[in-house]
C-alpha cells in the first residue's frame, strides 16, 4: 500500500478502502493494517475514536477513556496514525484525532470480499453489515 503525508507531515499508509481481495501486496498492506489493532491499547483507541465518529477527540480524552498515560498513547496514536486508521487534525495549538471510516471500511470489505465462496447470502448478513448503508454502518 503506498505512503502518504498526513495533514501533519508525518507519512503514513493510504487507507486500507483501495484492497484487491488476493493482491499479494493487499495481502501485506491488510496484514499490516490488522497489526496496527493487535494490541489492546491501540484497539481501544480505535473503538473510542470509531464511537465517536464522526466528531474528533483531544489526546487528553482519549486517553481518559482508555485509561493509558498521555506519554503511552502518543506512540499507540502514532502507529494507528501510519497505518491510515486515524487521521490528525490541528486545530490552533489543539492535537485532534479521528477515525479514518473509509479505511476500516475497505478492510472489512476486503476480509470478506470472499465469504462464503462469493455467495453472500450465506454469510447470515454479515456481508451486509459490513456494506455502505448496512446494519452499523
Amino acid at each position: 500500500m503506498p505512503v502518504q503525508a498526513s495533514k501533519s507531515g508525518a507519512a503514513r499508509r493510504a487507507p486500507a478502502e483501495g484492497l484487491v481481495p488476493g493482491a499479494g501486496a493487499d495481502i501485506e498492506a491488510a496484514a499490516e493494517t490488522l497489526s496496527a489493532l493487535a494490541h489492546p491499547t491501540r484497539l481501544g483507541v480505535f473503538r473510542v475514536l470509531a464511537a465517536a465518529a464522526p466528531e474528533t477527540l483531544r489526546a487528553g480524552v482519549i486517553a481518559e477513556k482508555v485509561d493509558v498515560a498521555p506519554s503511552t498513547l502518543t506512540q499507540h496514536l502514532h502507529v494507528l496514525e501510519r497505518a491510515g486508521l486515524i487521521a490528525r487534525h490541528a486545530h490552533g495549538r489543539e492535537r485532534l484525532y479521528a477515525v479514518e471510516s473509509d479505511a476500516i471500511a475497505g478492510l472489512l470489505q476486503y476480509l470478506i470480499a470472499d465469504c462464503c465462496g462469493g455467495r453472500p447470502e450465506l454469510c447470515g448478513g454479515a456481508v451486509a453489515r459490513c456494506e455502505p448503508g448496512g446494519v452499523g454502518a
